[in-house]
């Protein structure tokens, strides 16, 4: 019998993957993934970066112990909430239940204990989306909580805040952009509710200095989603990430170009620039006879930066339409920073921006923890500026033997390598004097 019901299942299972329409709309509304171990790696140190530590944000960690103690300050918030909207839990639960269907279908390997209980589901929502758009609030108003909330509080000394913004990066620690929507749509009788949510609440709270105006983000699909097209936006002509000046067809740029690292670049009289684009993408690079100008977006590395990009990563490599500008910079960066020197480089010229309390070490470490495999998009604008950089770096057997050298820990400062210029001018000059001193002697 047993094994019947094991043919009538796979029977009723290839009916539904001979379908080929229901099978790409099943996919087609995941967003929100487990990170599998082939990602995370089996370092410790690197699992935290996918595991939230104070708060859990839907379903994947909700119950945890060590982030129970958050729910009680979840409830209190609800109850804020609802008082200063002077609305019922009615007025929310109602437009979040016509679409919780289409919720559950956000979240990829969902336990079934959640699917088949819609009304404990429903709960989730509403509870962890109204925490997020109080925490989101508490950063630019008064929200009238006692003196002493940690969380809630005007005190800008929050010590609490920072760790649950590291949490709210996390991709299995993330509500479809629909909820908070919804939730904003109802509280303020905004049907655009959701552009709201995002350019004035979600936006400034992780990134304080101004976000595009227009930038469009009403087709994100979390708030770590949110963030990314942040970090990779062109602009409306499309042209911010891709300067015109690089728009030039060379082959088919390829992803395995070998570059030289940063202090070997500047030794090189390649300069350095921060560009003016925000985006990501935003690189590009002029050669000329012997020197060069490589210009490269700025990147802030503070303490949020292992989780956001670790998370914006994974998201790349799990949601196929995502894109892979975030994978692509961070490929290039991890190509021309082989050591602590090159971030020292870097930051000079304002391409990495750190932090309070990060170091050059730290940054180095940063990078150093990215997977391995990583790799620039061969379609990417990055992929055409690595090849032009590698074209103009080896173009010579000279330049290629400048840059081994200047790779060698022996030669790796201006003086060794002046002093090893003058032994090598040294050398000849003494042979020829040594024959013209025997030649003398033979025939005065």
């Amino acid at each position: 019998m047993e094994i019947q019901n094991w043919i009538a299942d796979v029977n009723q299972k290839a009916e539904i993957v001979g379908n080929v329409s229901a099978l790409a709309g099943k996919w087609k509304k995941v967003s929100i993934y487990k990170v599998p171990c082939c990602i995370r790696g089996g370092n410790e140190e690197k699992q935290r970066a996918y595991m939230p530590q104070l708060v859990s944000i839907g379903p994947y960690h909700h119950g945890e112990d060590h982030l129970k103690p958050m729910e009680e300050h979840k409830q209190q918030a609800l109850v804020h909430f609802l008082k200063r909207s002077n609305k019922p839990l009615e007025a929310f639960v109602n437009p979040v239940a016509q679409v919780v269907e289409d919720l559950i279908d956000s979240y990829g390997d969902l336990d079934l204990s959640w699917k088949n209980d819609t009304n404990k589901f429903l709960q989730l929502m509403i509870v962890d989306g109204v925490f997020m758009l109080e925490v989101f609030c508490s950063t630019v108003r008064e929200l009238n909580y006692p003196d002493d909330d940690p969380i809630f509080s005007h005190n800008r000394n929050r010590p609490l805040l920072s760790i649950i913004r590291r949490d709210f990066l996390m991709l299995e620690n993330q509500l479809p952009m629909a909820v908070l929507g919804k939730l904003v749509a109802v509280q303020s009788n905004n049907s655009e509710g959701e552009e709201f949510v995002i350019k004035s609440l979600v936006s400034p709270f992780f990134f304080p200095s101004p976000t595009r105006s227009d930038l469009n983000l009403r087709e994100c699909m979390h708030v770590l989603d949110v963030c990314r097209k942040i970090l990779v936006f062109k602009g409306q002509d499309g042209n911010e990430g891709h300067p015109q000046s690089i728009r030039i067809p060379i082959d088919k740029a390829q992803n395995n170009e070998t570059l030289p690292p940063a202090m070997v670049l500047k030794e090189m009289e390649i300069r350095l620039e921060a560009s003016e684009t925000r985006s990501l993408e935003g690189a590009s690079f002029k050669g000329r006879m012997i020197s060069g100008l490589l210009k490269l977006p700025r990147i802030i590395v503070d303490q949020d930066s292992e989780t956001l990009f670790h998370n914006l990563l994974a998201l790349e490599r799990l949601h196929i339409k995502a894109g892979n500008e975030v994978t692509s910079y961070l490929a290039f960066m991890n190509n021309i920073i082989r050591d602590v020197e090159d971030v020292s480089v870097l930051t000079s010229y304002g391409i990495i921006i750190k932090g309070n309390n990060v170091y050059d070490q730290t940054v180095f470490e940063f990078l150093q923890s990215l997977p391995k495999d990583i790799i620039i998009d061969p379609e990417s604008n990055l992929a055409m500026v690595s090849k032009k950089l590698s074209r103009h770096c080896y173009r010579s057997p000279w330049f290629v033997n400048q840059v081994a050298l200047m790779l060698l820990p022996e030669f790796n400062t201006p003086i060794k390598r002046l002093t090893f210029y003058i032994a090598c001018i040294a050398l000849p000059l003494t042979l020829v004097q040594t024959i013209y001193a025997i030649l003398s002697y033979k025939k005065p």
